[in-house]
């Protein structure tokens, strides 16, 4: 069984195929993890996985 937060790791993974990684998915200072993103087609994305369940 996965977690939410490996679900989300895999929609990030989709998103960001094709396109370019602004700012790596990692831990932010406040415990989420954060990334930005172009996808393929021009829409940017800003991705917070919350550390909290």
């Amino acid at each position: 069984m996965s977690s939410d937060g490996e679900s989300l790791r895999g929609y990030f993974a989709g998103l960001s195929d094709g396109g370019q990684v602004v700012r790596a998915l990692e831990p932010a200072p406040r415990g989420d993890e954060f990334s930005a993103l172009v996808d393929k087609f021009g829409i940017n994305w800003l991705v917070n996985i919350s550390a909290r369940g």
